[in-house]
């Protein structure tokens, strides 16, 4: 947590024939971030060359492709077997029925492409007729002549008395609307064309063909319901072929994908006729291991060393003295970025997906997934801080995680929706005492307020006077209740009146997740030059110089401090800050130092946000439900369109507000919390392996 997984780089040397032993044992593991080999001049590696994939590549990659083409004929792509099964079953029935299978579904999914295609053909065709079957004219009536041009289609009025004067011997059919058919001798074609078209001609395709439009249209009708009937058979088929076929090509797929990776393992290999070599990053936790099943598995025909890491990537890789010892082994390119490997408690993990989105943390710098999983949900939550929107939010990340967890990314959303909803119902039940902007139970302050007698007052005088519901008087059912005999409980903070302390909560976030950006900022900055550390450190002094001086704009100084002293602190903060950042930056640091104020106040928005979102739903349930549904004299009609409307204002503000807040904490931890000390840029620890989730080993029995 706060840093990525220790990793160290190893050599892996061996003879030709360990090859495909050294493949599946790596890729068993799961554990080794291949380097890709580049060929080198050097005395080491100049007999090396880069790796050929072993000889079943080329077959597994042809099935692989055929199979995946099923999956998509099929519309399997994505799914989930019903059962795994064993490799050696798939392996057989490759053999023994991927022809047949292939041959079925190719013949179903022609046939269906051709009846789509025929179908189509009939749309398109049915489109042409519809403006000829008002002519009174065949097919066969508009083409086949000699000495006649037939011109078909739509032109303004008027164009007839300048195509009689230009062509007397020509003659026109009139159909419904502006549609017409106009037969020209050849030798007046292009003047009449020429008069169509200053006219606004539009030509109208006369399809091939024989008979009579009308007849033809009535033809196509039924020719398409059958075509739909043989579409839906098609579709039948192939869904039959789909249930029945499903496990099988599911596995395959899986297998032959492995297969594949194994057999092009080699790609990333220096190679020679007689041996071959690994240049590998694995976890350190993970090094021992790699190195005992490796050498087991070529029965210790294998030379397995440690690569010294780079001092400028803080590498926790040590040089094995056993390396320079042995001149016949190859000594692996000289520079590698060791890939980072997020070591997050689980807890942590599906915020990983919102770091990524920033960037890849690089090795040498601090991972703060952990960070922003705390305060992410925690501004989220507090924005929102409504109890009925929280336990909506809450459902929708549950469903996400359930249900959408195969779409990229859905499922970390997901999580963040249930952490951010929880955190929002407990603002909202808790500290702010409202759900979906109603209040659990009526406020003294304003009933006094509104010069309301609490002892005598009822639920009718809350809607009436104060217009404003409350949860205790809905549930009542009754505006004649008394308030005195129903639970009471004042908010810790009323969220649209009390904007001061929300605006102060505001900056007091600021404050903490500033501080911890800095810090970290500064940690990372250790062991990389003194300007680099000072920038940060001089941007730790401004915020602590600024800090005090926007507690005063808002009042909010503690006891001990005056406003005076405040402002004080900032001028010189300012002073000392801007030598810092003027040695350590030059004068592009000078002018960053506003940005630090900017930071600041730029947290301002979770207060404002909540407020915000707070006060629309205030305002649109008095327009809504008090001053409709629960007015004087309402009967349950107006109640009925009352709370309708209720439910759709809620529906678009909770997605207003679940845009707003979310928007705003993503940016909140991107823009001014990582910027502080997070570079990104890091190489994604991908190791060499894929985990078998439909297929099981050739020993292990078929699920049930």
């Amino acid at each position: 947590m706060l840093k990525p997984e220790a990793m160290e780089r190893v050599l892996i040397v061996a003879a030709k024939a360990q090859q495909p032993r050294v493949i599946e044992t790596l890729h068993g593991l799961r554990a080794a971030h291949f380097v890709d080999f580049t060929e080198s001049k050097s005395a080491d590696l100049a007999e090396f060359r880069l790796g050929r994939p072993l000889p079943e590549a080329g077959p597994a990659s042809e099935r692989l492709v055929r199979v995946r083409a099923l999956l998509r004929h099929l519309s399997l792509e994505g799914k989930l077997p019903d059962r795994a099964l064993p490799v050696r079953d798939v392996e057989a029935r490759l053999d023994s029925q991927l022809d047949q299978i292939e041959a079925a579904v190719s013949r179903a999914h022609e046939g269906r492409e051709s009846l789509r295609t025929a179908l189509q053909e009939s749309r398109e065709l049915e489109t042409k007729l519809q403006p000829l079957a008002s002519l009174p004219l065949r097919l066969e009536d508009y083409r086949g002549y000699d000495t006649l041009t037939v011109f078909v289609g739509r032109a303004e009025e008027g164009f007839e008395m300048e195509v009689v004067r230009a062509a007397p011997d020509s003659q026109v059919v009139r159909g419904e609307g502006s549609v017409f058919a106009l037969f020209v001798p050849s030798a007046q074609a292009s003047a009449v064309q020429e008069i169509l078209y200053r006219h606004g001609f539009a030509e109208v395709e006369v399809p091939a063909g024989t008979g009579a439009p009308a007849e033809r249209l009535a033809s196509l009708e039924s020719e398409r319901a059958a075509l739909a009937q043989r579409l839906a058979q098609a579709d039948a088929e192939l869904a039959r072929l789909a249930a029945e076929h499903k496990d099988f090509l599911l596995a395959a797929e899986e297998h032959l994908a492995i297969l594949v990776e194994k057999a092009e393992a080699p790609l990333s290999f220096g190679s020679t006729e007689n041996a071959f070599v690994v240049d590998a990053w694995v976890p350190a936790s993970a090094r021992a291991k790699v190195e005992q099943a490796v050498m087991q598995a070529t029965g210790g025909n294998v030379y397995f060393a440690d690569l010294p890491v780079e001092d400028d990537h803080h590498g926790h890789g040590h040089h094995d003295a056993g390396a320079d010892a042995m001149t016949d082994a190859p000594a692996a390119p000289p520079k590698s970025v060791p890939p980072t490997k997020y070591k997050n408690a689980r807890a942590f993990r599906p915020f990983e997906g919102f770091t990524n989105l920033f960037s890849t943390p690089r090795y040498d710098e601090a991972d703060p997934t952990a960070i922003l999983a705390l305060f992410f949900p925690l501004f989220f939550g507090f924005m929102i801080g409504d109890l009925g929107l929280g336990i909506v939010m809450a459902l929708l990340g549950w469903l996400m995680v359930t249900k959408l967890k195969r779409v990229e990314l859905m499922k970390e959303l997901g999580v963040a929706f249930i952490v951010a909803g929880v955190i929002a119902m407990v603002f909202g039940g808790v500290v702010f005492q409202d759900a979906f902007g109603i209040p659990l139970t009526h406020n003294d302050r304003m009933l006094e307020e509104a010069k309301i007698d609490v002892a005598t007052a009822t639920c009718g005088d809350v809607y009436d006077k104060v217009h404003e519901a409350t949860w205790t008087c809905l549930m009542s059912a009754s505006r004649q209740t008394s308030l005195a005999s129903l639970p009471h409980l004042e908010p810790i903070i009323h969220k649209v009146n009390d904007v001061h302390t929300m605006l102060v909560i505001s900056l007091v976030a600021a404050g903490i997740h500033l501080l911890i950006g800095l810090l970290i900022g500064i940690r990372n900055e250790m062991g990389h030059g003194a300007k680099h550390l000072a920038a940060k450190i001089g941007f730790l002094v401004l915020l602590i110089a600024f800090y005090p001086a926007v507690l005063a704009l808002l009042s909010a100084l503690p006891p001990f401090l005056t406003a005076g002293q405040a402002y004080t602190i900032a001028g010189v903060g300012f002073v000392v800050g801007a030598i810092i950042l003027g040695w350590a930056e030059g004068a592009a640091g000078v002018l960053e130092i506003p940005s630090m104020l900017s930071n600041i106040l730029s947290y301002l928005r979770l207060g404002a946000v909540a407020i915000a979102k707070g006060a629309m739903a205030v305002a649109f349930n008095n327009l809504t439900l008090v001053s409709i549904g629960l007015s004087a004299g309402a009967g349950i009609p107006l109640l009925i369109v009352a709370f309708l409307l209720f439910l759709v204002i809620q529906a678009l503000l909770f997605v207003l507000g679940v845009l707003s807040a979310g928007i705003q904490a993503i940016r909140l931890n991107f823009v001014e919390f990582f910027t502080k000390f997070f570079k990104g840029g890091g190489q994604p620890f991908k190791p060499f392996g894929r985990e078998r989730q439909v297929t099981t080993p050739a020993n292990s029995p078929s699920s049930p």
